[in-house]
């Protein structure tokens, strides 16, 4: 059977059992009486300029799923893809556009996004 990760702000490595283990996080205020077991860490703050890695696999696998619920100007939040130590994107593409290529829709006067 083939391995599965969820991969998210509360299981960054998606270590089997470690999701809603964060005791920190962008949810902590809201949680604080709840304690662990319940989402501290539901989400990720990007400052505008930043960037923010969000997995690093070894081995062979599939996107199952990517949840994504980006603020402000969407075409400004860019999803970037490697694999096999490329240094060049092998997907790049605006949040927006992504969720219309999802959609399939199309944005006019928008850059193209790129896969390869």
């Amino acid at each position: 059977m083939p391995k599965t990760q969820s991969i998210s702000p509360e299981n960054p490595t998606g270590d089997k059992g470690k999701g809603g283990m964060a005791t920190e996080g962008t949810g902590a205020k809201a949680a604080r009486d709840l304690g662990r077991g319940w989402k501290i860490s539901p989400s990720v703050d990007i400052p505008a300029g930043a960037t923010y890695t969000v997995a690093e696999i070894n081995g062979s696998g599939a996107i199952q799923h990517i949840w994504m619920t980006p603020t402000g100007n969407w075409r400004l939040s860019i999803l970037r893809m490697y694999w096999d130590a490329e240094t060049e994107p092998s997907v790049e593409v605006s949040g927006g556009r992504l969720l219309l290529l999802w959609a399939g829709g199309s944005t006019p006067g928008s850059p193209p996004s790129r896969c390869a």
